[in-house]
């Protein structure tokens, strides 16, 4: 919200420092407001997008995921788009590139790893291995 007020602020003050009449002020809300959304907003989006990234990856970290798992899964999202040619060029989407997104992740990639080391996986993976012996055994019974 605060970001669109002060969108509309400079929009608006830029019709007064150039005085445009008739048409002009529409056209410089419709041009100037798709300038200042792809110069400002954008770009911040996508600092809020990376954020959520590293806290999505140390929260998957810390409840036993692989944290490698995310890297793979952003390398095939970016092989895919390129493949069927829906690429979105970086500076127009409110989301980071998948390659940059893929660096990121290698970037973070040991703090996960120590994340994950910090949290009790083992207890956890010993539950699991359990649960799918007792599974197997038909001791537990999934309908």
């Amino acid at each position: 919200m605060s970001a669109a007020v002060g969108v509309n602020a400079v929009l608006y003050g830029m019709m007064v420092v150039v005085g445009m009449v008739g048409f002009g002020p529409m056209l410089m809300h419709y041009f100037g407001g798709r300038f200042l959304e792809v110069a400002f907003e954008r770009p911040m989006s996508r600092v809020q997008e990376r954020e959520a990234d590293f806290i999505g990856l140390m929260m998957m970290s810390e409840a036993c995921f692989d944290p490698g798992d995310a890297v793979g899964f952003w390398e095939r999202m970016s092989r895919m788009e390129k493949r069927e040619g829906e690429e979105v060029p970086e500076w127009m989407s409110t989301h980071p590139s998948n390659e940059k997104r893929v660096e990121a992740m290698k970037e973070w990639l040991p703090k996960a790893m120590e994340k994950r080391e910090a949290s009790d996986c083992r207890t956890t993976a010993s539950f699991a291995e359990g649960f799918r012996r007792a599974l197997g055994r038909g001791v537990i019974v999934v309908a």
